[in-house]
């Protein structure tokens, strides 16, 4: 949403259910100047600019419905909304709507650990490290015995020359 000259002169700024994905500077900036009410409710908004922390409105805020992204990006969001909260009307509208693991989540009720702790990404480091691992121990294990088996095959004094040759050069 952009700006528009009316604004100035705007008490209740209801722009609900529009699915607006972002909101311009200049109309978080307008939002000082509402006196009544700011209802961004039921868009589409993940998050705000951070330029919100530093604007002061009196106005009632109604900000959930949103699909709001909880993430350690955006984990500022979880502080504002907490010094915000004598004005935000619908607190328990407001709900993390991103990783299985945070979805359905209270963003005022979580932290900055909830939101920057990826456990998800560590569940998929392990588990490709492990698999790297196995692979490796697999493709060692083949190799020892390919060699084992050339040597049963050879007679066992010819590998052992071999491996004594290999070793002292």
């Amino acid at each position: 949403m952009e700006h528009r000259s009316y604004f100035a002169n705007t008490s209740v700024f209801d722009v609900s259910n529009c699915n607006l994905t972002n909101i311009s500077v200049d109309i978080l900036t307008y939002m000082t100047r509402f006196m009544i009410a700011a209802n961004l409710r039921g868009n589409m908004l993940d998050s705000l600019l951070r330029d919100v922390v530093y604007l002061n409105t009196s106005a009632k805020l109604f900000l959930g419905r949103n699909t709001w992204q909880c993430s350690c990006d955006n984990s500022w969001i979880i502080s504002w909304l907490q010094s915000q909260s004598d004005k935000i009307r619908d607190p328990e509208d407001i709900i993390c709507n991103s990783s299985a693991r945070m979805r359905g989540r209270y963003v005022l009720k979580s932290t900055s650990c909830d939101f920057c702790d990826d456990r998800e990404k560590r569940i998929f480091t392990i588990t490709l490290s492990s698999a790297a691992a196995v692979v490796v121990i697999l493709t060692a294990g083949l190799l020892v015995y390919n060699f084992l088996e050339k040597c049963y095959k050879c007679g066992s004094f010819i590998c052992l020359t071999v491996t004594n040759a290999a070793a002292t050069t």
